[in-house]
């Protein structure tokens, strides 16, 4: 975050496009640690205008990665009740999703 620090001093958008955190929203220094700190939880509109994808695009990421968190919490022999608490803490709202 030495990184975030320098563009925040120096009022200035980071150029480094090869850092993982990296990404093309100047209003954020283009840094998710600014986004992070400046908004906390985005919406998937936000998340969807942000990453310059449709919110139907970002939608079916997040189910894909909600189903493949069920599907290893179930393998790692979880079971329905302790994964269902983890699924809580994670997305909230969609706990009751899966029986």
């Amino acid at each position: 975050m030495k990184c975030l620090q320098e563009c925040i001093k120096n009022k200035k958008a980071c150029g480094e496009s090869d850092c993982r955190h990296w990404i093309d929203y100047e209003e954020d220094l283009n840094c998710v640690h600014q986004t992070v700190d400046k908004c906390g939880a985005l919406t998937l509109r936000e998340t969807a205008d942000r990453l310059k994808l449709s919110f139907v695009r970002v939608k079916q990421i997040e189910d894909a990665a909600l189903k493949k968190l069920i599907k290893r919490c179930l393998s790692a022999g979880l079971d329905l009740e302790q994964t269902k608490d983890v699924m809580d803490k994670i997305a909230p709202s969609k706990s009751t999703d899966f029986q």
